[in-house]
């Protein structure tokens, strides 16, 4: 299959690069999430370097997903972002 995002996407050399968001919210389960404020507290870990997040529809709805560019474990940094959002 072939992965789109409905954000604003740029084609770099290295792949693509998100350049701006077809939506201030992710809409899961009827909650409105904003994306920057999932970046702003994964951030706020020492051990990530980059990070961006988005929604992805499936079934149900959307799903928050999230790139990050770390050495920590995926549950790490969940345990550090569930600390930090509600």
């Amino acid at each position: 299959g072939m992965f789109c995002p409905p954000d604003l996407l740029e084609s770099t050399s290295g792949g693509f690069r998100i350049t701006g968001r077809d939506s201030d919210f992710i809409n899961v389960g009827g909650r409105k999430v904003n994306p920057a404020e999932v970046e702003q507290a994964l951030r706020t870990h020492p051990a990530v370097e980059d990070v961006v997040a988005f929604g992805v529809t499936q079934s149900r709805g959307e799903v928050v997903a999230v790139c990050v560019v770390s050495h920590q474990s995926e549950r790490e940094l969940k345990t550090h972002a569930g600390g930090l959002l509600p």
